[in-house]
């Protein structure tokens, strides 16, 4: 990241277990680890090192909470992806990186809050077979 950051050694396993999942053939992971143990690290470092290697899908789709969207935004572009917020409202305000609509752009990490994702559905489940989805805090 832009930061320089050291990982972990926790998150340097799990990234590496991650990708050796992945090349195995393996589709889904599911992290759960204590909260400030550099969860969004380990996913933005997993899914650099796909892009790194051009694996990544075209589409990732990061469904959070609106309160982890200033953090989550501010994580991904340290990382150096291009980003927008999904905003399938057509009454609320644009900010910068805001998209309004339903589908999310190709070649970017696409945020969206959890309580706007119903609306996004029909496009989602569309694109859900080139697609990487994040799910954080599930709860």
């Amino acid at each position: 990241d832009k930061w320089g950051r050291v990982p972990w050694e926790h998150q340097t396993e799990t990234v590496q277990d991650m990708v050796t999942a992945s090349d195995n053939g393996q589709s889904g992971h599911f992290l759960w680890i204590p909260v400030g143990m550099g969860k969004t690290y380990i996913v933005l470092k997993y899914l650099r090192n796909l892009m790194d290697r051009s694996q990544l899908p075209p589409y990732v789709v990061y469904t959070l909470p609106s309160s982890a969207m200033q953090s989550v935004l501010t994580e991904v572009e340290a990382f150096g992806f291009a980003v927008e917020i999904l905003v399938p409202l057509k009454s609320k305000t644009v900010a910068a990186k805001e998209h309004h609509g339903t589908t999310p752009h190709k070649h970017r990490i696409t945020l969206i809050e959890h309580d706007h994702l119903r609306r996004c559905a029909e496009d989602l489940s569309r694109l859900a077979p080139e697609t990487v989805f994040i799910i954080d805090e599930v709860h």
